[in-house]
């Protein structure tokens, strides 16, 4: 899940399905992983995920999951069975482990959230975030969604072989949104991240595809 292609994961963060499908349609062949968080699987459910797996897109599904293991094991199994090739539990070792479970034998990878983007800390967030990595790594899920803020110091101490994910993208700093802990695409990269979450700088733009050709560009040399 590491080729090039994939490290771009475009957040279809739209109220309706109908706005997000026009959307990856203008990407075409442009555009090849897309995340889907609540906002928009409450609008679109389970047919946006057959929708773009039926067009050989991958599936980032951030629902943050938080339940008891026994339903968090069942939710992901069920997950997993839908062809997500990615998603995001919100948890404890417990959830977790469960979530582990769940993937051990699946396509579909798990990661845990560590602290949200829009958080604003300094060294307690790191700590918390190098915290939370640990216990994730060792209940044996995929990796982790932490900010490019922290991305360093986690490749640092826990090496290379594991997902970091990184939201909070911007092309410029100064555009933080509602975010708060938020870098550069090319940053990101150099911090250490395996995969980076735009949508805004992309959607939002007048020419999406050149948007999203841009930023590859920037990241072609790292």
């Amino acid at each position: 899940m590491n080729k090039k292609d994939d490290i771009i994961i475009l957040a279809l963060d739209f109220d309706t399905w109908e706005e997000a499908k026009s959307n990856v349609e203008k990407l075409g062949d442009a555009g090849n992983f897309y995340k889907i968080g609540m906002r928009l699987f409450f609008a679109g459910g389970f047919p946006a995920i057959e929708w773009l797996k039926s067009r050989n897109k991958k599936v980032f599904l951030d629902l943050k999951l938080n339940d008891i293991p026994a339903t968090i094991f069942g939710a992901v199994s069920q997950l997993s069975q839908r062809g997500v090739d990615l998603l995001t539990v919100f948890g404890d070792s417990n959830t977790a482990k469960a979530a582990a479970e769940a993937t051990k034998d699946s396509h579909t990878r798990a990661v845990n959230v560590t602290v949200l983007t829009s958080e604003n800390g300094t060294g307690f967030t790191t700590e918390l975030v190098i915290d939370r990595t640990e216990m994730t790594l060792q209940a044996g899920l995929s990796g982790v969604v932490c900010s490019g803020w922290e991305t360093l110091p986690l490749r640092e101490k826990f090496g290379e072989d594991f997902l970091i994910i990184n939201p909070g993208i911007r092309l410029n700093r100064t555009e933080t949104d509602d975010q708060k802990r938020v870098v550069t695409p090319l940053q990101a990269i150099e911090s250490g991240a395996s995969h980076i979450v735009i949508g805004r700088p992309v959607f939002a733009s007048e020419n999406p595809v050149e948007a999203l050709e841009k930023i590859k560009e920037t990241l072609s040399g790292s």
